[in-house]
Parts: structure tokens; sequence; C-alpha cells
């Protein structure tokens, strides 16, 4: 007997809570990205380090990552890329391997500039294509201007002369190894040579003991200097240079102005803006810009809408059948008729994630799953790490006889909630017996908590300015490890009836996140009110939400834990 079961997309909740955790912590998002080339259009971006279980280059470590994208557009499918976390997409011709000092250097139509972990320009592209990209160092970065290197501060103004023939950035003992007529030398933080250009090869002068003599006397001698306030003056303008640059790139809200034109025609149109970057692909049928919420909404041949920010970040893949004029930041969006609502942040109403998954069961459960598998798969664009979607769809692939691609996904459906009985038989069954296969069907009633976070969702924190508060991590992911298991056993006897029963463990994870799901909607209710900006009706939908959650909690927790009301709950706008 089939069964059935909702989740509550606890990935998709965790959207809203990152993108209203402040404050920033910007080296800590820095950290989380590793340069990346995309495998399909051969164009660099940052990849979130972890990425999310559907994404072709999950667990792939970083050299091997980029081996992978130069390897060539053969290896993965269009899919499969899209599968792929940026939290920068991938605009640009050459990157640095890093942020440094919260700059990265980019190449774009043949020049370089200098971007913060938000995709704007902080300095402009304005300096000739080098072989290794780099960020910043001690407030200065090493650029080419015409045939020659030079240093410019955090503004792009230059505070060093073009006079090298090639140069690297300042390394932390103050000295940057620089080439004159084919031979290596190092100056310090006023431009001064301090080891003349004689070497042949930098190593000869920095590491190999028996003729690094200079370089080792001067390393020592700048730094006791340093130690000493012989460099304060340039050191303070570059310092001074740095916290007015670092104000600004602190403004998350801060929108840099693009130029932008529409290029392509009939279903591949795209957005190109003045900095040459392919900001929208050219894969779409129609473009359309909402000047008030700073986004584009795209559709596609196939009439399913999509959201991107305005400097090409997105949050939602063309997934839905129709999509409603942002008001307040909110828009309704449907999928296969079912309502729900979106906010221009990239949060999704996790209820709506849930009515979706209990239409496509019905499509599966009365024989209809042509259908049934739409919606898994939509289901699964969004959270790679729907349990519910992953079983159910793996069930149909293996009817269809499609047994390698269902056994893949029972396998990491599995993964995500191993203490659950029925993903585990249905396991069990494809592996050991595959004619006579009778199939679990996850049952109804009982929500699969705090599915595994990943970074793919900093990709849309980024965008819009914030980042995941710890406590809000630790938080997903302790609940993971208290409510893997989904609970109820199948029996044998009675015809492949489901028990409804389910552990303690379970129960608390449903309840939990419960808990969750109403401080979000409460955040919601925050942000209208401080805004001034609101419709009474969706206030009151809210509000209601909001009770029914409180009642949901006190039952499944069986009266053990009562969710106090917020007072945004009897807030009368």
């Amino acid at each position: 007997m089939l069964k059935k079961t909702q989740k509550l997309s606890e990935r998709l909740l965790m959207f809203f809570i990152l993108l209203f955790s402040t404050p920033i912590v910007h080296a800590q998002i820095e950290d989380e990205v590793i340069d990346m080339k995309d495998p399909i259009t051969g164009k660099w971006g940052y990849a979130s380090k972890v990425q999310n279980r559907k994404s072709p280059l999950k667990g792939i470590k970083k050299l091997a990552v980029n081996s992978f994208g130069n390897a060539g557009s053969n290896l993965l499918s269009k899919e499969d890329a899209d599968a792929i976390d940026w939290v920068i997409p991938p605009l640009y011709d050459a990157v640095s391997p890093s942020f440094s000092e919260h700059l990265a250097g980019v190449e774009v139509g043949g020049r370089v500039g200098f971007i913060d972990i938000y995709n704007r320009f902080i300095i402009e592209p304005q300096f000739e294509p080098v072989k290794n990209l780099a960020g910043f160092n001690h407030g200065m970065a090493a650029v080419k201007v015409g045939e020659k290197f030079g240093y410019i501060n955090m503004k792009g103004e230059l505070v060093i002369d073009p006079v090298f023939d090639d140069a690297d950035n300042f390394k932390d003992n103050w000295l940057a190894t620089v080439k004159k007529d084919g031979k290596y030398g190092a100056i310090d933080f006023k431009g001064e040579v301090v080891v003349p250009c004689k070497y042949a090869v930098e190593a000869a002068m920095t590491t190999v003991p028996i003729s690094n003599k200079l370089y080792r006397n001067a390393s020592d001698s700048v730094q006791e200097a340093v130690k000493n306030l012989a460099y304060s003056d340039v050191i303070q303008k570059l310092q001074a240079c740095e916290d007015e640059v670092g104000k600004r790139i602190a403004d998350s809200l801060w929108i840099q102005p693009l130029v932008t034109s529409e290029i392509g025609t009939g279903d591949n149109k795209g957005i190109k803006d003045n900095y040459n970057r392919m900001i929208i692909p050219a894969r779409f049928s129609n473009i359309d810009y909402d000047e008030e919420n700073h986004l584009y909404v795209v559709s596609n041949a196939a009439k399913r809408y999509g959201v991107y920010t305005y400097n090409g970040c997105r949050l939602f893949h063309p997934l839905f059948d129709s999509i409603s004029p942002f008001q307040n930041g909110i828009s309704v969006v449907t999928v296969d008729s079912i309502e729900g609502t979106i906010d221009r942040t990239g949060w999704i109403d996790p209820s709506f994630m849930d009515d979706i998954c209990n239409t496509g069961l019905e499509y599966d459960t009365n024989g209809n799953v042509v259908k049934a598998s739409t919606l898994y798969r939509r289901i699964l664009t969004i959270d790679p790490n729907h349990v519910m979607a992953l079983n159910n769809l793996a069930i149909i692939d293996i009817n269809n006889k499609d047994y390698n691609k269902g056994l893949k996904k029972l396998k990491l459906a599995n993964k995500l909630a191993p203490d659950n009985e029925l993903i585990s038989e249905n396991l069990h069954i494809a592996k050991k017996n595959r004619n006579n296969r009778r199939w679990n069907r996850i049952t109804t009633g009982l929500e699969i908590a705090a599915t595994v976070i990943t970074l793919g969702a900093t990709a849309y924190a980024i965008a819009n300015g914030s980042t995941a508060s710890a406590s809000g991590m630790t938080s997903a992911a302790s609940d993971l490890d208290a409510g893997g298991d989904m609970g109820g056993t199948s029996s044998s006897s009675s015809g492949g009836k489901v028990g409804g029963n389910t552990s303690s463990k379970a129960s608390y994870a449903n309840w939990s996140a419960l808990d969750r799901a109403y401080g979000g909607y409460e955040d919601q209710l925050i942000r209208m009110k401080d805004s001034g900006n609101y419709d009474k009706q969706e206030v009151r939908n809210i509000q209601n939400k909001m009770k029914d959650i409180r009642a949901k909690i006190l039952k499944q927790s069986g009266g053990s834990h009562q969710r106090a009301a917020s007072p945004m709950e009897s807030w009368n706008p």
C-alpha cells in the first residue's frame, strides 16, 4: 500500500533566517567561497565551498573542481551545471583565487577591476589583464597599467608608479617582489628598491639559503622600520582609504547603478550590463525589471517564471506557472494551480512546498505518474534535499526501469534520513530484488524536519546583503541529529498498511521546526510594520497561519510545548 508524508522545507525557511541576520561578517562570507569555472559557459565566478547534494561538484576538492571546469563542457549537462551553488554567478573571464581584504580581482571585457562579496565593482574595470589575479594585501594591489606594473590603494588610485615589468602583491613581511629588465628584486612600502633586481628567478632571492641574505636582511629591516613607525604616513593614508571603502562595502543595501541592454531574440533573450557582464543569461522569452525591488522577473519558452537580482544572482529557477507583481517585497506565485508566496530576498513560504508535495502525492496515488514526476522534480529544483520527493521520484524512476537514477535518489534520501525505516526498506528492495518490488511511498501526517542546510542559501543571502547567524545554523544541525527518524513501520500481516506511530525524536523535530516557522512569520510581520507599507489582508493571513502553527505545536508535542503568542499575532494594522 502506498504511504504518504509531507515535509516542511526547512532549508528554504533558513533562507529567511539567513537574509535577515545581522550584522554582516564579511570575512566569514568570503571564507565560504572558492573560485569556480562554469563548465558550460567557461566563465568564472565564486561558488559555495559546501555544495548542495544535487550539485555535480558536491564533495570535489578545490583543485579538482578547477580541473573539472577546465576539462570542457561535455562533462556536464546544462541541468547539472544549473545545480551548482553560485555565490557570485559566473560572469567573468578570470577571477582571483579568493577574496583578500574584502576584494577580489576580476577580468571582464578585457579589463581588470575589483568586486566585493556582493558582486559590486568597488574599483571599476580599467587595468590590463594579468596572468595571476589577486585581491589586496596591506591595503595595496599590484596592477598592470599599459605595459608596466604599479600599485593602487582600495580607491583604485595609484600609490606606487607603474615602472616595473612585473610585480606581485605585498607579502606579510611588507616586501613585494618586482621585476625589471628580466631580473627579480624587492621593494618596500614606499616603492623603494630594497633588494636589487639582479636575480634570474624569484626563489633565488627569497628562499635559497646561499643567495637570499639580502632579502632576509631587507625583510628584517623593513619590519623593524614598520614597528618604529618609519612608514606611518604611508600606512595611515592606506588605512584611511581602507576605512572609507570598508564603510561602502558594509552598506549591503547599496545598489550599484548599472546601464543594461537586452540582447538576443525570441526565446534566447538576456541582459548585458555596462561592464560587459551577461547578468541574465540569453535563454528567456521575456524579461521584466522591477525597479522598486531591483529584481528581474524572467520567463522561458515553457512559460515558467523565475527571479534574478539586479546584478545577476538567481533567486529562483524558472519554476512558477505564474507570478504576481511584488508588493511590499512579496509576490504570489503558482505551481500547478497551487498558490504560495515568495519574497524579494529569496524566501519561500514553507507551506507552499508542502502543498506542492501533497498534490504530487495525489497524482501519484491516482496513477498519474507523469504529473507526479513533474511536481517532484520542480520541488527538487528548489530543494535538492527534499526527502519525500527524492524517495517517491526514485520509485517512479525504477518502475520506469531507470534503475540507476532511482537508486541514486534512494541512496541520497537514505543519507538525509538514515533512521527512516521506510526509505531503508525501499533501498534494500532496490538493491536485492529488481523484479518483485513492493514500494513504500512515505506517509502523510509527519513533516520531515531539519533537512541538511547547504551554503547554496548563502548565495541568496549575499545577493541581498546578509548572512547566516551561527545560532541558526547550529540549531538546524542539532535538529537534524534529533529528527532524522520520520517514523512509521510497515506491517507484514496487514497488506502493507503502515502504522502512524512516530519516535519522540521525530516528534520533537516536527514541532521545533514549526516553532522556527512561527518565528519566520513573526519577523515578516515586523518588517511589514516597520516599513509602514503593508496589505491588511496579507497581515491577517499571516496571523492566521501563526495561530495554526501554535495549535500544531501543542498537538504534535503532546501538550508538552506551548508556543507563546507573539504580540504581532494580535497586531491590528
